[in-house]
C-alpha cells in the first residue's frame, strides 16, 4: 500500500471501533463500525478497504469483544464491496453513493446471516438486534431465516448511514488531501474534472 494509506489506516480504524461501540451500547439496531472503512475503501480501493474492515475486527475481537472475529470476513466483504462502487464513479453523486451503501447492506446482510444464526445462535450483537431477531422468530422464522430478515432490514439503512457520514467527511477534507491517494486520482473517485483541476 501507498505511504498515504497506510497512515490512514490507524485513524480509520479507531473510527470504526468507537463508533462502533457507541451505536452498541446505544441499543438501536444498527451498527455504524464502518465508516472508517468506507472512508479508506473509497480513497484507496477495495484491497486497502477490505484490510481496514477485517484488521478493525481483528483488532476488536482479540482486545474487547470476541464475538467480532467472526465477523472480519463482513467486514472486509464491506471494504472491498466499497472500493470497487468508487472505481466505477459510484461515490461521485450522492444518490448513487447512498444507492452503494444499500447494496453494500444487502451484501452484508446476508454474509453475517450464517455467522450470527449458525456460530453465535442468533444472540450476537446488540441488544436492538437481537431484539429484532428475536421478533422475526416469534413469527415463526428459523434461526438463518430470522437473521437473514435482519440483517436485510437493518444492514442496509445501516451502511446508507454510514456511506452518509463518510461522504460528509470527504467533503470536509481538502482536495489536496483526497488527490494525494493514487486510487482516487486514477478512477476520478470525485470526479474527472477535479482530477483535470489538479493537474494529475
Amino acid at each position: 500500500m501507498p505511504t498515504s494509506t497506510v497512515a490512514l489506516l490507524p485513524m480509520a480504524i479507531t473510527t470504526n471501533i468507537v463508533m462502533g461501540k457507541i451505536v452498541y451500547f446505544s441499543g438501536i439496531p444498527l451498527q455504524l463500525d464502518s465508516i472508517g472503512t468506507v472512508l479508506v475503501a473509497v480513497l484507496a480501493g477495495p484491497a486497502a478497504g477490505a484490510a481496514t474492515g477485517a484488521l478493525a475486527n481483528i483488532i476488536v475481537g482479540m482486545t474487547i469483544t470476541p464475538g467480532a472475529l467472526p465477523y472480519a470476513v463482513t467486514a472486509a466483504a464491506i471494504g472491498f464491496t466499497a472500493g470497487v462502487f468508487a472505481r466505477y464513479g459510484w461515490f461521485r453523486r450522492t444518490a448513487t453513493a447512498l444507492l452503494a451503501g444499500v447494496f453494500i447492506g444487502v451484501i452484508a446482510g446476508t454474509i453475517s446471516a450464517p455467522i450470527t444464526a449458525f456460530v453465535f445462535g442468533n444472540a450476537s450483537g446488540s441488544v436492538g438486534q437481537s431484539a429484532l431477531i428475536a421478533t422475526f422468530q416469534a413469527y415463526g422464522h428459523g434461526m438463518l431465516k430470522a437473521a437473514s430478515l435482519q440483517g436485510l432490514v437493518a444492514d442496509p439503512l445501516d451502511k446508507a448511514l454510514t456511506v452518509a457520514l463518510a461522504l460528509a467527511i470527504l467533503g470536509g477534507l481538502p482536495a489536496s488531501f483526497r488527490h494525494r491517494f493514487p486510487f482516487a486520482r486514477q478512477h476520478g473517485v470525485f470526479g474527472r474534472s477535479s482530477v483535470a483541476a489538479k493537474g494529475v
